[in-house]
């Protein structure tokens, strides 16, 4: 048995991977809400720069829609090209593109106080 288009593989396997990680993304939420609804907090401690960057780029990335952070993450930190990226979520590669360009602006303007720390 052979495979007609190996090209078609890779977005399948891609697909359910993004489905899969969206799948866990959601249930991490749930579970973490449910802990914290019995469990207290401890008192939160100093953070170090590092940590707190990194939770600011989290806090920035929660506020992007699935899809918008499906293709910023499969495009930016993946490599895939937009057409792969649309190839992989069954989606038009406009579509794909005005995804992308909204995740960009949320997190520029999100991100704004920090890049002008950088600077």
């Amino acid at each position: 048995m052979s495979l007609r288009d190996p090209a078609a593989l890779e977005g399948w396997f891609f697909r359910i991977l993004a489905r899969r990680a969206a799948n866990h993304r959601r249930w991490s939420a749930v579970r973490t809400r449910f802990a914290r609804s019995f469990v207290p907090e401890p008192s939160p401690a100093p953070n170090p720069p590092e940590p707190a960057l990194r939770a600011r780029i989290a806090a920035a990335m929660d506020q992007l829609s699935e899809a918008q952070r499906e293709v910023f993450v499969l495009v930016y930190l993946e490599g895939f090209t937009l057409d792969q990226t649309a190839e992989m979520l069954g989606k038009a590669p406009g579509t794909v593109r005005t995804h992308l360009h909204r995740a960009l602006g949320t997190l520029r303007s999100e991100l704004a106080e920090v890049m002008a720390e950088l600077d």
